[in-house]
């Protein structure tokens, strides 16, 4: 069953998480490999604030649908 989208914005909020969290995901990543200490803890607390937005925002989308 095809539901229809009525509210397009729980939807802009997700993609806008996950691309944050994507973008901090890469930069940790780029941290990580070339063992940059000081850099990975400075990009850790960004990485868990967007991998929390994007929680947030996946919960808001799934609770919109149920």
């Amino acid at each position: 069953m095809m539901m229809a989208i009525l509210d397009a914005g729980p939807f802009q909020d997700w993609i806008r998480a996950f691309d944050r969290h994507e973008r901090a995901q890469k930069r940790y990543a780029a941290a990580g490999r070339i063992r940059n200490e000081a850099l990975i803890n400075y990009l850790r607390p960004e990485l868990d604030e967007a991998g929390r937005e994007l929680n947030a925002a996946t919960r808001a989308l799934n609770n919109q649908y149920r």
